[in-house]
Parts: structure tokens; sequence; C-alpha cells
């Protein structure tokens, strides 16, 4: 397992202002045309306008923060790996939310897992959240 300095916030302009987010309370991004909405662990972060994130996009966020535990799994979502309670190979499950991974993305979504604790018996390390890797039943083609 890598050692990882994960920092606590990331600053995003948000129209003319910068605000800062919590980076351990987001369990994902989505992405909504020219927005992106952050969700926090429990809850979704604030349905109001503060939600959405203006003049970023996704593909720019994700990069900026995927050395911090943050992967880009679809077109429209970027999650944070330590929110993840369950893989079956198409979708992730984040507390009562299921996110799809996208065909290309896969292979990139379960080295990222191993990376932060994911064993080859599919148990994690990392606490009181094991993921749970369930294998799916349709057979993929390469």
């Amino acid at each position: 397992m890598e050692n990882r300095i994960t920092p606590q916030y990331t600053f995003v302009q948000l129209g003319k202002n910068w605000i800062r987010i919590d980076l351990q309370r987001i369990s994902h991004f989505e992405s909504s045309g020219d927005y992106v909405r952050w969700y926090e662990t429990g809850n979704q972060y604030n349905k109001s306008t503060s939600s959405k994130i203006t003049e970023t996009r996704l593909s720019q966020l994700s990069e900026q923060l995927e050395p911090y535990g943050f992967v880009r799994v679809h077109r429209r979502y970027a999650v944070n790996i330590r929110a993840v309670e369950k893989f079956d190979g198409e979708s992730l499950q984040l507390e009562s939310t299921v996110i799809p991974v996208g065909r290309t993305r896969r292979q990139h979504v379960l080295a990222r897992l191993r990376s932060f604790g994911l064993r080859d018996d599919h148990q994690s390390v990392r606490g009181s959240h094991p993921i749970q890797v369930v294998r799916s039943s349709r057979q993929e083609t390469g």
C-alpha cells in the first residue's frame, strides 16, 4: 500500500469566488453539463446553487484529485476510493448510491481499489467498511 499525504481541503471556483471543500467528506462528484455537483458521505452536500462548481470540468477536477484517492469511473462520475463499499465489475456502491463504471475504465478502477487496500482475496484492510468485490454474472468480452 502506498503512503500518501492527503490534503483535507481543496479550493474550487464558484462564479467569481473560490470556495473550500473538505475532501475527506466527499464521496463523489457528478458532472451535469457545465456543472459538477459534489456529494458528502452520508448525504448530498447541499442541493442549493453552492453545490455546483462552475468553470471546472470533471476531467480537470478528477485529474487534480487522483493522487489523493479520487478516480474517474465514468464520463459523468469521479469517486473517492475511501467511500467505496462494493464493486461488482460494472458499478460501485457508495453507501446508498450506485455509481456506474464505464467499460473502458474498469481495469483502472480495479487497480486503484487495489492500491488503496483491496487484497487479492477481495477483502479490504481499510477498517470498518470493507470493500466487497462481487463477480458479475455477465461474461466480459475483450
